[in-house]
């Protein structure tokens, strides 16, 4: 069951990027562009903070802005407008392993899709 939630997650990122979805913000999808403060900070609160904040597992910190662009051990986990290319991208969708949140529920299809248009859209605070 696991398998096929990334399996379908993983295929909604991949369709929303193809259908041009998941694109350059325009001043007609700016309202609907997530940013840090608004969705992806409460997110990642939510989900991935309770390992990855004061010292950082893999020395990776998501519980502010600037510590999330920063990255961690593996160098940067996000690539503004490469959501594809960002480590953080393959690990919540689980192309490269551990999937994240590790030792807890995956994240929903909507929120995997909520943080690669965010990446896409430049990462805006």
């Amino acid at each position: 069951m696991r398998r096929l939630r990334v399996v379908l997650a993983a295929g909604l990122v991949a369709g929303l990027s193809v259908l041009g979805l998941v694109g350059p913000v325009t001043t007609a999808t700016a309202q609907m562009t997530p940013t840090w403060t608004a969705n992806i900070g409460p997110l990642f609160a939510a989900n991935c903070t309770n390992c990855h904040s004061g010292a950082g597992r893999a020395g990776l910190r998501l519980n502010t802005y600037a510590n999330a662009i920063a990255g961690g051990n593996s160098g940067p986990a996000l690539i503004a407008g490469n959501p594809a290319g960002s480590l953080l991208m393959q690990r919540i969708t689980g192309q490269v392993p551990p999937q994240m949140p590790r030792g807890g529920t995956p994240l929903s299809a909507a929120d995997i899709a909520m943080v690669a248009a965010w990446i896409q859209a430049g990462m805006p605070e």
